[in-house]
């Protein structure tokens, strides 16, 4: 019976030794990390369907075009597929500093519709996209709780590109107008973490972009676009 108990108080020994070891593995330690992440990224301030319906009417009635009734029809989306790739570095498992590229993806507007100009009746299409790529950089200050789970909160400077195209095709006639926009703002962020083996951890993350686009930066009113963006990343740790 010793014997047996001998034997049996070494394994849950080893066993309890085993599982400590583990836990301390998935804490995160100093050194690199390299990280992929994707979800979803919203433009709050492209405008809504309705207001950029009358801001196309408007532009087209300025220049003689008055809408056939019930012919206008338009399409509308606030929102795409954003995709990131970032690396950077624990000081310790309390601060971080990161870099990375991000497509936030493209807001669009479609319409169509038909009009009269003097005795002539035309159908006339436009549309409208907003595209936002770019660098950051930024400082992460996290809060361990337990061995396994963190949460997070994030701020930086957002390096980006946003490029806005508008179509307007008729028959017989095509126009359309590209700018591209470079602007630095801020952005921020909070989400949780999940430590699990030794070097990997997944992430969920809300993201806050600042005032994209707006190049006048001594402007008092903003005229950028505001980005929110939900994501779900996976870390390797070195």
């Amino acid at each position: 019976m010793n014997t047996v108990r001998r034997a049996v108080q070494v394994l849950v020994g080893g066993l309890c030794l085993a599982a400590t070891q583990s836990a301390l593995s998935d804490e995160v330690q100093p050194g690199f990390y390299f990280g992929v992440s994707g979800g979803e990224a919203s433009f709050d301030d492209f405008g809504s369907k309705g207001q950029l319906d009358s801001i196309v009417q408007s532009a087209l009635r300025q220049n003689g075009f008055l809408l056939v009734p019930n012919s206008f029809r338009s399409t509308y989306e606030d929102s795409d597929t954003s995709l990131a790739l970032f690396g950077g570095y624990h000081f310790n498992q309390y601060l971080s500093v990161e870099g990375g590229y991000i497509d936030l993806g493209a807001a669009e507007y479609r319409s169509t519709g038909s009009f009269r100009r003097g005795v002539a009746t035309q159908s006339i299409a436009t549309s409208i996209d907003v595209e936002t790529t770019g660098f950051t950089v930024a400082g992460l200050g996290s809060w361990p709780i337990g061995n396994v789970f963190e949460l997070h909160g994030r701020l930086g400077l957002f390096i980006s590109q946003t490029d806005l195209s508008v179509k307007l095709g008729s028959t017989g006639a095509t126009g359309s107008s590209t700018d591209s926009l470079d602007s630095v703002g801020g952005y921020y962020g909070i989400g949780a973490g999940f430590n699990f083996a030794q070097h990997w951890s997944v992430s969920l993350d809300w993201t806050r972009y600042d005032n994209v686009g707006d190049e006048d930066e001594d402007d008092d009113v903003e005229a950028g676009f505001d980005i929110d963006a939900l994501s779900l990343s996976g870390t390797f740790r070195f």
